[in-house]
């Protein structure tokens, strides 16, 4: 997850408890939901 927070660092400072499933599936879209 560490490398995830890099592609996504807005992304998961949003919503950490999100796992990287959701932010492979869609980035911003996963973290949204």
């Amino acid at each position: 997850m560490g490398s995830k927070k890099e592609d996504g660092s807005s992304s998961s400072s949003s919503i950490p408890s999100m796992p990287a499933k959701y932010f492979e599936l869609g980035g911003r879209r996963g973290a949204s939901v």
